[in-house]
């Protein structure tokens, strides 16, 4: 495990995201609010959790050992999200450019959201947050889909090749 491969896979993360906010965005408001059953109710569940996941764990990396559910959680339009999503990659960006290799070895600590102590390794957590969203992006593709829509590919590889 080594930054360079973790800051690859965040540029991957952002990339990702974006291709698939682009998608929802196209489907207009009816279709982001439209009741889809998956592990969320709808697209914008979907998006916000990524959204709101990311937020938290940028937090705990920083230090923030209770971070807070952001006040746009609960109803975000497309714009919020990709807003979020946008300063995000950017504070992510600006937190792994303070990191070493030796630094993803060194225990992170913070408490889950139902206040349980955990305690990780820091790289664990980064790579953690990658596969926690590329999971639910997934989802979002199969939501997206029986919206009618043809969701854009987000594997690694075409990011790669792109």
């Amino acid at each position: 495990m080594n930054l360079t491969d973790l800051r690859r896979l965040f540029e991957f993360d952002a990339w990702a995201n974006a291709r698939l906010l682009d998608a929802a965005e196209s489907l207009g408001d009816d279709a982001w609010t439209r009741t889809i059953e998956s592990s969320f109710s709808s697209l914008r569940a979907t998006f916000a959790h990524i959204a709101g996941a990311e937020f938290v764990w940028l937090q705990r990396w920083m230090g923030e050992k209770n971070a807070p559910v952001p006040s746009w959680y609960d109803d975000p339009s497309v714009a919020t999200l990709r807003e979020v999503f946008d300063a995000l990659h950017i504070e992510r960006r600006e937190f792994l450019g303070t990191l070493t290799d030796g630094d993803l070895e060194r225990p992170l600590e913070y408490n889950n959201i139902k206040g349980e102590a955990c305690r990780f390794a820091l790289g664990d957590a980064l790579y953690q947050v990658v596969n926690h969203s590329t999971y639910h992006r997934g989802q979002a593709v199969t939501q997206l889909r029986q919206l009618g829509a043809a969701p854009p590919a987000t594997d690694f590889l075409v990011f790669a090749g792109s």
